[in-house]
């Protein structure tokens, strides 16, 4: 049995919330920091409609889309020696989903940043991967008061230490391992249509055009929580790929290969992959993009 829930409803608001706490105003300044040698090694561009998140190992954009609001977060992080990926895509009215993607990466990176030790097993990174994610989801749930009731988020998260890739998914974002301009693997959605998908009913071609794709089964700060943990082998010149619906969707497999097989630099690919995404999405864009060198 499937808990069903009904992504996105949007909700007129009445007002909008402020809160010092959980709303960050944000304003459209790039922030960079450069190395020793003056070479500028990251930079942010933190405007809700198009956040831009730029390192010398990973690129990430979200765009608002064809929405009012940028409801999803994206999270780029170096943590002592793994890198920490993640695409949030948050669900609610009253802008209450916007609150649910950010303090699920913010928890996110608090714990990881407190509990990650270089000495940790693959199988210690797991379970504090799912720590975490039972943290945001309990942290949701408690704020989903009022307005936010109903308020959830997506999460689909990336660590990467060496030749290594540990990946948590819940919810209906994705994270895809590309090798040779091919799908080596990729984390299954928790949606209607891919139970459909995985009894055989439909094929993952027409599950993008279905009417009842927008259903998931399971979101942090709901009542079904379902956690999914992969881990993948990285080798060299593999991609890591992790996005919000609002590209794979609407962009269909073979479209997001060919853009990754004509492009080599993280950046070339995400902004190509959102140009296509927002000719034909209804929906915000998130779009991370990992190389291993």
């Amino acid at each position: 049995m499937y808990f069903i829930i009904q992504k996105r409803k949007k909700i007129k608001p009445k007002m909008e919330i402020k809160t010092k706490d959980e709303i960050k105003k944000k304003e459209n300044i790039p922030k960079k920091i450069k190395s020793e040698e003056g070479k500028t090694m990251d930079s942010e561009t933190l405007n809700r409609d198009d956040i831009t998140l730029e390192k010398e190992w990973a690129y990430g954009r979200s765009h608002k889309g064809n929405r009012k609001h940028n409801e999803d977060y994206i999270l780029l992080e170096k943590i002592k020696d793994i890198y920490l990926l993640a695409v949030a895509d948050g669900i609610g009215g009253h802008n209450a989903g916007e609150i649910a993607s950010e303090m699920a990466l913010d928890t996110l990176e608090k714990f990881i940043t407190e509990r990650y030790r270089e000495d940790l097993s693959t199988e210690e990174i797991k379970e504090i991967l799912r720590e975490a994610y039972n943290l945001a989801h309990s942290k949701i749930k408690e704020n989903a008061v009022g307005d936010r009731t109903g308020m959830g988020t997506t999460l689909t998260t990336a660590i990467i230490k060496g030749d290594k890739c540990i990946v948590a998914n819940c919810g209906d974002s994705r994270a895809y391992l590309i090798r040779d301009g091919n799908v080596i693997d990729r984390t299954k959605d928790h949606s209607f249509v891919q139970a459909l998908i995985d009894s055989g009913q439909i094929s993952e071609e027409k599950a993008m055009t279905h009417p009842m794709k927008n259903i998931i089964t399971s979101a942090l700060g709901l009542d079904e929580l379902q956690i999914e943990v992969y881990q993948w082998n990285l080798k060299k010149e593999d991609v890591l790929l992790l996005s919000s619906d609002g590209l794979h969707d609407y962009v269909n497999k073979e479209d997001i290969l060919n853009v990754l097989r004509s492009n080599e630099d993280p950046k070339d690919i995400v902004n190509e992959l959102l140009n296509i995404a927002l000719e034909k999405t209804k929906d915000n864009v998130s779009i991370v993009v990992y190389k291993k060198h």
